[in-house]
């Protein structure tokens, strides 16, 4: 499940609607084998001290399966880039600096934990 982070983002209403975008575009890409909404977090993080039009976001936790590469890191990358682009351009930002970044992918078999349910 990544993590999306996101500074600089816009508050209120704009909030959801850039959220559902990033989420489309995240799972639109077959190869990160999402399905459902649910399986990308989003969060917003606050703003860019000193660059009030940067759209700075990071995808943390993508968890490493063998068709998750580094090209489709790349790809994911573009998708929120290009997303963000867009909601910038939408709102009247037409020159705002947006960056996406993605993690290196994450070995869950080296330090992690997860469950389905609540431990009994």
């Amino acid at each position: 499940m990544p993590i999306i982070s996101l500074r600089g983002g816009p508050t209120g209403s704009g909030r959801t609607e850039l959220e559902r975008s990033i989420i489309d575009a995240v799972l639109a890409i077959e190869e990160l084998e999402l399905t459902e909404r649910h399986q990308v977090t989003v969060s917003f993080d606050g703003e860019c001290a000193g660059r009030p039009t940067a759209l700075i976001a990071t995808v943390q936790k993508l968890l490493l399966k063998p068709r998750r590469t580094l090209p489709v890191c790349k790809k994911l990358a573009s998708a929120i880039g290009r997303v963000l682009f867009a909601f910038a351009k939408q709102h009247s930002n037409p020159y705002a600096t947006v960056e996406a970044f993605v993690d290196p992918l994450f070995d869950t078999e080296s330090n992690a934990y997860f469950a389905t349910k609540v431990p009994e």
